[in-house]
C-alpha cells in the first residue's frame, strides 16, 4: 500500500506544481505568458510597496506648477491580440485608501476634488496595440503638504479580457515637490567622528567627502527637505545616526536649520554658515550630533542641485 501511494505522489505532483504556476503566472503586469488576456494598471514607476500589499503603491511627485497631465496607464497583458477594440472604465474609488492604510499602518487621504481633474474615466485600447491612458490634470500650484493625499483608482469593467486581482486596483500617492526638492552633488564638505572629545587620528570614515555619491532631498513640506544617501568619507558606507535627517530654508533669509528625527542632538554648528543659495541652488552646512559623547560633525558642506527627482 506504501509503494503504491508513493507512485500516486509522484505522478500527481508535477501536476499539482504546473497549476499552482499557471495561477500565479496570470496574475502580474507584463504577463507575456498568458493564455488569457489580463487588464491592469501599467507600472509607470516602481511600485513604493510590494505586491504582498493588496493594493500597490505609486508615488508620483509634481513640480509647483500651475497645471500638468499626467496619464495613468492601462494595460493588456497576454500573448493575443483582441479582436476588437477594448472598451474600459476606471473608477475613484478612495476606499481603497482606506483599505491600504488599515493593511500597511499608512495615513493616505483623498486629494482634494479642486486639485484635479479628469475629463473621461472610460478608456479605449484600439484593436492591435496595449495601452490605454487615464488622462489626469493636476494642479500642483494648490497642493499643500498637510497630509499624506493620495486617489484610489480601480478598473471597474472590461469589455474583453479579465480584470488583474494584483493590479486592478491601485493607490496614486500624490506629492508636491517644493523648491529644494532634487538630486544634488557633493561639491565639498568634511566629516569628523571623535572619541572622549578626542579626533580620531587615522580614521578611515574621517575625511573629504567631495565626490561622494549624490544625495537626494526630499520635500517635507513647503520649506523643509529630507536628505538621503549622505555617507562618510570615500562614498562607502552610510551614516548612521542621524536618520531622517533634514534641513528647513528660512524664505526669507534662506538661512537653514538642520535637524534630524532619528538623532535628536543633530543641529547646527553656532557660528558657522548653514544657508541656501538661490542663485546657484547650493546649500552650505555646518551640523554636528552626539556632542556630549562621541560627537560627529559634517564640516563647510556643499551640495548643489544636478537633477529633478523623478
Amino acid at each position: 500500500m506504501k509503494k503504491i501511494i508513493n507512485y500516486i505522489t509522484v505522478l500527481l505532483l508535477p501536476f499539482l506544481l504546473t497549476g499552482c504556476l499557471k495561477d500565479d503566472a496570470i496574475i502580474g503586469p507584463d504577463a507575456a505568458g498568458n493564455v488569457e488576456n489580463i487588464i491592469e494598471f501599467k507600472n509607470f514607476v516602481a511600485p513604493s510597496s510590494g505586491t504582498s500589499s493588496r493594493y500597490p503603491l505609486y508615488i508620483q511627485a509634481f513640480d509647483m506648477v500651475p497645471t500638468t497631465d499626467f496619464a495613468v496607464p492601462v494595460q493588456i497583458a497576454g500573448v493575443y491580440n483582441p479582436k476588437a477594440d477594448v472598451k474600459i472604465t476606471v473608477e475613484l474609488d478612495n476606499s481603497i485608501l482606506t483599505a491600504y492604510n488599515s493593511q500597511n499602518n499608512a495615513t493616505y487621504v483623498p486629494l482634494q476634488t479642486s486639485n484635479y481633474t479628469v475629463s473621461s474615466y472610460e478608456i479605449t485600447i484600439p484593436k492591435g496595440q496595449k495601452i490605454g491612458n487615464l488622462n489626469i490634470k493636476f494642479f500642483p500650484e494648490k497642493f499643500d503638504f498637510k497630509a499624506n493625499y493620495a486617489l484610489g483608482l480601480k478598473i471597474k469593467s472590461v469589455s474583453e479580457g479579465t480584470i488583474s486581482g494584483n493590479f486592478g486596483a491601485i493607490v496614486l500617492g500624490v506629492v508636491p515637490k517644493n523648491l529644494y526638492d532634487g538630486i544634488y552633488t557633493v561639491e565639498k564638505g568634511t566629516v569628523q567622528r571623535y572619541t572622549g572629545g578626542v579626533l580620531n587620528s587615522g580614521d578611515a570614515l574621517n575625511g573629504s567627502l567631495a565626490g561622494n555619491p549624490n544625495v537626494t532631498l526630499k520635500s517635507i513640506d513647503a520649506n523643509t527637505v529630507e536628505i538621503t544617501n549622505m555617507r562618510w568619507a570615500g562614498g562607502t558606507s552610510g551614516i548612521a545616526g542621524i536618520d531622517n535627517l533634514r534641513a528647513t530654508v528660512n524664505p526669507t533669509t534662506n538661512e537653514v536649520t538642520m535637524f534630524s528625527i532619528g538623532g535628536p542632538t543633530l543641529k547646527n554648528i553656532a557660528g558657522k554658515v548653514n544657508k541656501y543659495d538661490p542663485a546657484t541652488k547650493t546649500f552650505t552646512l555646518n551640523f554636528d550630533w552626539a556632542q556630549t559623547t562621541n560627537k560627529r560633525e559634517i564640516l563647510d558642506l556643499q551640495i548643489k542641485f544636478d537633477s529633478a527627482r523623478p
